[in-house]
């Protein structure tokens, strides 16, 4: 978001709400009822470091040099949370 801002001389807060307004056009264009309440992502960042502190805690995760990630074979019905079967062999 930030690189995408720099090229183009605006704010990250410009581009998220320029593609916020292209993805409510194409809602609006598709006959969609939209819902009464609209939750950011942005407005519950405190939230969302909560939970990665909680999942680390309790071993669900592994960190990268680039972030931290849920540890799908931690959770043996995982597939059932995606739609479908697990792929023998495939973790991560």
């Amino acid at each position: 978001m930030e690189v995408g801002a720099a090229r183009e001389g605006k704010s990250a807060w410009d581009i998220a709400k320029f593609y916020e307004e292209k993805f409510w056009q194409d809602y609006d264009a598709l006959h969609c009822t939209r819902p009464t309440i609209v939750s950011r992502a942005t407005a519950h960042i405190g939230e969302m470091i909560a939970l990665v502190k909680t999942l680390e805690e309790k071993g669900y995760t592994y960190r990268t040099s680039d972030g931290i990630y849920y540890d799908t074979s931690k959770f043996d019905r995982y597939d059932a949370l995606v739609g479908h079967a697990r792929i023998t062999g495939l973790q991560g």
